[in-house]
């Protein structure tokens, strides 16, 4: 049988964007080379705009249900415990029907897209699932993947590209991610550790190495380590450390552990032909506001939009606009906001980073910044 639309990548962006197109009856084929969804917690914002989005697909309720709630954010002095900070998004109110963040690791929210995915019957999802070739022909994209030593070839009218930063649907069109990497790599961490200290506003500190350590629920502490890519200094090194200095203790238990370079790129091009690129395959911002996988859940609110308009007109033409307009929002808000941050607070390797932040905290006492910044933070003019 043939599909509406291919999917290629089952993360939350491919995810969500199965979930849109599943509830206006499009036949849906959903590809995953993994054998299952994330077992780790990778991205854990959620911002109001993006709420927005999972409640207009039905699944808002659930991921409330789960995530710890922040009306306002606080960041708080890991070296003395001082309050540097807030974000009251509660101020908000008059602008989304959300204004708070929630807190939710990756493969919780990935859990509750997949349900949600196979709740619908127009929707095919396929894990282990690794796509091999992609041929563009005039009005269908020809998808081969394998499967449990199996070859197969399925077509759709249209291929979205999902697959995250090292998508093997951009590198097969040859599109490249233009912008810059920041000379800095970041390290995260989670971290299983019972304490009586129930601060569950994020912690911060710019000593010997920048970190920022929060509570991300079931005893889970998540730890943000930033260092010079010259460093040979790993995470797994500085551990002990960081949380002898927040909890007085050595005792816990490292869940997960991962480093990568800080990029902020978009590609080339989001669509070639009837393939069109979203959420990391299509652009790379820095984790600095944990705002990545969001802007790609936002992609797939557009792109769903596009792509009705491309199936019920059998042209391509909507998603050549949806590209256009997408890829110049992306660069001059998510990757140059938080481009725009991570240079100012790695600046003299985070030397200055207390201070950017303090300077921040007095910025936002002026009423028309705050409000500008927390709509900027909250991705609600995405």
């Amino acid at each position: 049988m043939n599909r509406e639309v291919i999917i290629v990548g089952a993360g939350p962006v491919g995810l969500s964007l199965a979930v849109q197109l599943g509830k206006e009856g499009k036949r849906v084929l959903l590809l995953e080379k993994k054998p299952a969804t994330s077992e780790h917690s990778k991205a854990i914002t959620i911002w109001p705009a993006t709420q927005e989005i999972l409640h207009q697909m039905g699944a808002l309720k659930e991921f409330k249900k789960q995530a710890l709630h922040f009306e306002v954010v606080k960041l708080y002095d890991a070296d003395n415990d001082n309050f540097i900070i807030q974000f009251p998004l509660k101020e908000l109110q008059k602008e989304t029907r959300f204004p708070e963040l929630l807190i939710l690791p990756q493969y919780r929210t990935e859990k509750i897209l997949k349900e949600n995915v196979e709740n619908n019957k127009s929707v095919e999802l396929q894990f282990n699932a690794e796509v091999f070739s992609i041929k563009d022909q005039k009005e269908k994209v020809k998808v081969s993947y394998r499967k449990n030593n199996e070859e197969f070839t399925v077509s759709g009218r249209f291929l979205i590209g999902c697959d995250g930063g090292n998508s093997f649907v951009r590198e097969s069109l040859k599109i490249e991610l233009k912008g810059k990497t920041f000379p800095f790599k970041a390290g995260l961490a989670d971290i299983k550790l019972k304490t009586d200290k129930k601060f569950h506003s994020p912690r911060f500190s710019s000593g010997d190495h920048l970190f920022i350590a929060f509570y991300i629920g079931d005893d889970l502490w998540r730890i943000i380590f930033l260092k010079k890519h010259s460093v040979e200094t790993r995470i797994g090194e500085k551990l002990e450390e960081i949380i002898q200095k927040l909890f007085g203790s050595e005792n816990f238990e490292k869940i997960w552990e991962s480093e990568f370079r800080l990029h902020s790129r978009t590609a080339e091009k989001l669509h070639f032909g009837n393939i069109v690129l979203a959420g990391d395959a299509a652009h790379l911002n820095s984790p600095v506001g944990g705002q990545g996988m969001n802007a790609g859940i936002i992609d797939t609110l557009r792109l769903k939009e596009a792509l009705l308009k491309a199936l019920n007109s059998n042209q391509s033409k909507p998603l050549t606009d949806y590209a256009e307009k997408r890829k110049k929002a992306i660069k001059n808000g998510v990757n140059k906001n938080t481009a725009f941050m991570t240079s100012l607070l790695l600046r003299q390797n985070g030397r200055y980073a207390r201070l950017v932040i303090k300077s921040l905290a007095l910025a936002l006492k002026i009423g028309w910044i705050r409000h500008k910044f927390l709509r900027k933070m909250s991705l609600l003019s995405a």
